[in-house]
């Protein structure tokens, strides 16, 4: 269950001791739910790096090996997973939603959506997409563990 999800993830970390390699993941667990309350907008990895007080280089590096991929990519489909709720769930416009899912415009929007889940948001809107909740929803493939 949980318990060997994280130690797993432990186990990724980069460190002689246990201890050492627990206060790693911890650094990178704060680093993770940090881009999972902003899905509003983009994360940079300066932040998260001094968040977890560790250069950008080895941040990028340790993140990676924990969680399979790296934290523009978590991010990325956060935001998308949030962005499709919205959709679902609000009256608000595609444009309303992509600025507040942190995307510099409509068109970065629409692309990055529609590579995601494969149809356009308006499309996704009207529920003729065939594409199932279940694809917008559980977002944290390489972080389930943690979410």
């Amino acid at each position: 269950g949980l318990q060997q999800g994280q130690q797993a993830l432990i186990a990724r970390c980069p460190g002689r001791s246990l201890m050492h390699r627990r206060q790693v993941y911890a650094r990178m667990q704060r680093a993770l739910q940090y881009i999972q309350g902003h899905t509003g907008r983009v994360v940079r990895i300066g932040e998260l790096a001094e968040l977890s007080s560790m250069s950008v280089w080895y941040f990028t590096k340790t993140f990676r090996a924990v969680y399979g991929e790296c934290p523009q990519a978590i991010s990325v489909r956060l935001r998308l997973a949030n962005s499709a709720r919205l959709i679902r769930e609000t009256p608000l416009s595609i444009t309303e939603i992509g600025a507040a899912s942190g995307f510099e415009n409509n068109c970065s929007f629409s692309r990055a959506f529609r590579t995601h889940f494969g149809v356009s948001p308006s499309l996704y809107r009207s529920g003729q997409s065939g594409v199932s909740t279940d694809r917008a929803n559980p977002v944290d493939r390489a972080c389930g563990a943690v979410a």
